[in-house]
């Protein structure tokens, strides 16, 4: 093999490829359009004289040799990231750089302003990239080094990531103007008897932390809506 001819961006391109097993999603982490992240599948193929990743009815099912490549390929990107990281002197007065920070959009919301705020200061040239989360994905996207922070609740991680409490929040109960139960103490059989909206990061759930609080206590409530954020 000609390693001159060998484009890194071609692994990490393989690596997502694997992770997500569609190409339009490995595709859109990538920023590449979907022709292009094809016609670097086409050259993965006759780079390692493999098929890697073959149609099917829920997307690309990944070869024997695919699959024994995913996690080696993984951690030499991760290893090569980690020494080119060694060799650059960061100086955030001079720092060109793009952070990429996951977080629902509550978090965001919170922290966002406060940090943006002391990123110009510190570091004007550098730029905030504020993205929703997908867990499915996170860990993986961390590993590649394509998400630089993970603001979520602890339940929220995956437990392969390192971790730390930045800050602690309360819950509020917001009801309709009009609503029965408003101008009053609401106390736990009164909030559990409530009809809820939940918001679910992922979509469709209907379970959160505060049903993990409430099935610790014995109790239980009905979230009849969900939605996303």
């Amino acid at each position: 093999m000609n390693l001159h001819r060998l484009d890194l961006n071609l692994l990490k391109s393989l690596d997502v490829l694997l992770a997500e097993r569609n190409v339009t999603r490995a595709a859109s982490r990538l920023n590449l359009s979907q022709p292009a992240l094809s016609s670097q599948l086409k050259q993965l193929r006759a780079l390692f004289g493999d098929p890697l990743l073959l149609p099917g009815s829920r997307g690309m099912i990944p070869t024997s040799r695919a699959l024994a490549l995913q996690d080696t390929l993984r951690e030499h990107l991760s290893q090569l990231l980690a020494l080119v990281a060694e060799q650059q002197n960061f100086d955030p007065a001079t720092a060109e750089l793009a952070f990429r920070i996951v977080a629902s959009d509550a978090i965001h919301r919170v922290v966002a302003p406060e940090l943006l705020r002391r990123l110009q200061a510190a570091a004007p040239r550098c730029r905030l990239a504020l993205l929703q989360h997908n867990l499915a994905t996170l860990s993986e996207q961390m590993s590649a080094g394509e998400i630089d922070l993970a603001l979520l609740t602890p339940a929220a991680l995956p437990d392969r990531l390192k971790t730390r409490i930045l800050y602690e929040e309360t819950f509020l109960c917001l009801l309709r103007k009009d609503h029965p139960a408003a101008g009053q103490p609401l106390d736990l059989e009164g909030f559990c008897a409530l009809e809820h909206l939940i918001v679910s990061p992922a979509g469709g759930g209907f379970w959160g932390a505060v049903d993990d609080a409430l099935a610790a206590l014995g109790r239980r409530r009905r979230a009849s809506c969900s939605r996303p954020n």
